[in-house]
């Protein structure tokens, strides 16, 4: 893994950690297990999430035709993973709390030819969308959110009956003090009968500083999400 470089960005996002050059992450300590992450300072430099594509997985989900649009990307950055939907034929419609990730994500839309709606909105209130998506997804937006439970109810507001929500997640298996999620608190927040979890596998997140273990949930509305009897879509 290379070298991290404390950078102002860094002592803004993870707010109660040290920070070294080191081979490793053993220079960053925290007295909390999940730092305070200020999104709209992160997106005036360049934050490790952010790798100047989309994340692999998604880009393998868009080329084999699996996903249906139009697709509702929840905390989309500065855009790469729904830039590269859009790639491949999907509307996509991508939302994200920090005016500035907008802001660069519109940018490069713009600079690509890709008709891709970049919105500022908080994912707390989805519902102010007024609409519903057969597509949603979270990439490495769910293990930063407290109120897992609420967000959870926003994401029932915007996902059609037989929609499925794809979730691509940094596990708590990785070695880090960024957020982080474990098997048990995904299960939790998509319980049945509201939610089914139709598959949750381990795959990896890339970042600045390497690949990390991470969670590839799909997760389909069960019968109490208000749109009766849930039908497996193919191609996952």
């Amino acid at each position: 893994m290379p070298a991290i470089t404390c950078s102002p960005w860094t002592w803004r996002i993870i707010r109660s950690h040290r920070c070294a050059d080191t081979d490793n992450m053993a220079g960053m300590e925290s007295s909390a297990p999940n730092p305070e992450v200020d999104f709209e300072s992160a997106y005036r430099q360049l934050p490790p999430w952010e790798i100047g594509a989309a994340q692999p997985v998604i880009a393998q989900l868009a080329a084999e035709g699996s996903l249906v649009g139009p697709v509702l990307d929840v905390g989309c950055g500065t855009g790469e993973n729904a830039l590269e939907l859009a790639r491949h034929g999907l509307e996509v419609v991508a939302v994200d709390s920090s005016a500035r990730a907008i802001e660069l994500a519109t940018a490069k839309a713009t600079d690509r030819s890709l008709p891709v709606e970049f919105v500022v909105a908080d994912a707390h209130k989805l519902d102010v969308l007024g609409r519903r998506f057969p597509t949603v997804m979270d990439s490495a937006l769910l293990h930063v959110i407290d109120d897992k439970p609420g967000y959870s109810d926003q994401l029932a507001a915007v996902i059609q009956p037989n929609g499925r929500l794809i979730l691509l997640e940094i596990s708590d298996k990785a070695d880090i003090p960024y957020p982080k999620i474990s098997e048990a608190e995904i299960r939790t927040t998509f319980a049945s009968p509201r939610w089914l979890i139709q598959s949750l596998d381990t795959v990896t997140y890339q970042t600045q500083l390497g690949p990390f273990p991470a969670w590839l949930g799909i997760v389909v509305p069960g019968p109490r999400s208000g749109g009766g009897m849930v039908r497996a879509t193919p191609g996952l």
